[in-house]
């Protein structure tokens, strides 16, 4: 079996499609079975936008595996805590009751901004941070919680790169992101998102994906 550490080069029509003629585009992919991998503009760190969310939920199932978070205790969505962009709590009555297990739910298959805003301000931003670091995610930082426009306008921001998508994505689907159970977790709620044309567009029924890419454009 092909095991390759250096990357393959990309294809003519790929390099067309990764050199538009604005913006920037940034990929990093490895197809698990071979180690077989594709580079191009992988540590150039972007805003993360909705991506931020996937080292949240991994911090999210640390702290429940550790007891600092339980799962199923249920929480106020209180008045004034809903934001704009996407999500279904927003369009919802204030007071619901809601585990937190559910809201890491919604954060990752509706990308809801008000229920990870809630787990940001349950886990602390610092310990999201201290999660991404330890992992070695070199090139990911939350600075702000989402659609928070004051923290925009001070130049606070959520950053990635598509090397750090595809090291994260990479270790769920090898079942070494947190532990096994909680990279299981990850893909169960992976394989449940409903916004079909981003992460999902590769996964086939079962939701295996052979190949799992980390992108970002800006």
């Amino acid at each position: 079996m092909h095991h390759s550490a250096v990357p393959e080069p990309l294809p003519p029509r790929l390099v067309e499609r990764l050199n538009p003629p604005t913006g920037t585009v940034a990929l990093a992919a490895r197809h698990l079975e071979t180690g077989r991998t594709w580079r191009h503009n992988e540590r150039v760190v972007t805003p993360s936008a909705s991506l931020i969310k996937l080292p949240i939920l991994a911090t999210f199932w640390e702290a429940a595996e550790a007891g600092r978070i339980d799962p199923d205790e249920r929480t106020d969505v209180p008045a004034g805590t809903s934001v704009e962009g996407t999500g279904v709590l927003k369009a919802l009555v204030p007071g619901l009751q809601l585990t937190w297990s559910d809201l890491a739910t919604l954060m990752i298959t509706v990308s809801d901004n008000t229920a990870t805003n809630l787990i940001i301000d349950r886990l602390g931003m610092e310990t999201i941070q201290a999660w991404i670091d330890k992992t070695g995610l070199v090139d990911t930082r939350i600075e702000r919680r989402m659609m928070d426009r004051a923290a925009m306008s001070a130049g606070r921001g959520n950053w990635t790169s598509a090397a750090d998508m595809e090291t994260l994505l990479s270790a769920v689907a090898a079942g070494t992101c947190v532990s096994g159970e909680g990279s299981h977790r990850m893909r169960r709620a992976l394989e449940a998102q409903q916004i079909q044309d981003r992460l999902p567009r590769r996964l086939g029924d079962g939701g295996a994906s052979r190949t799992r890419p980390g992108t970002s454009r800006t």
